[in-house]
């Protein structure tokens, strides 16, 4: 909890990824992950987030997720997407969302000089419709 409000963002953003696996649920977690969800770094939001919903407590926390999906930055989107695929059932209220990407993916990707993202953008998002 102590490393989630580290100066590195690297630092909070490990610390994200052990609570995201973490099976304590306690409410200073919980508190700590919502407070987590404003941090400039998008990585380390997305993944306050998915421990969030993990938790059950998806409220705001798919809203962060779906506003990440809407992102200039392709490996945010890319982070975003993968978040919600591997929450499988749970991101299920994000279906709208996540065929908006696949739509805005599969037309970047036939941009010319497209980054490689995209495709594995695509690639994340069938995988999120078809759970």
């Amino acid at each position: 909890l102590k490393l989630l409000t580290d100066p590195d963002r690297g630092v909070r953003y490990w610390a994200a990824i052990g609570l995201v696996a973490s099976p304590h649920t306690a409410m200073t977690v919980t508190d700590s992950l919502k407070n987590a969800l404003d941090d400039v770094a998008p990585e380390v939001s997305i993944e306050a987030a998915t421990a969030l919903i993990r938790q059950g407590k998806s409220d705001r926390a798919l809203g962060v997720l779906t506003e990440y999906l809407e992102s200039d930055t392709v490996e945010v989107v890319l982070h975003a997407m993968r978040s919600l695929e591997l929450l499988g059932p749970a991101a299920k209220p994000a279906t709208r969302e996540i065929q908006q990407v696949l739509q805005r993916a599969a037309t970047e990707e036939t941009t010319a000089g497209a980054h490689a993202c995209w495709m594995f953008v695509r690639f994340s998002a069938e995988a999120a419709l078809s759970n």
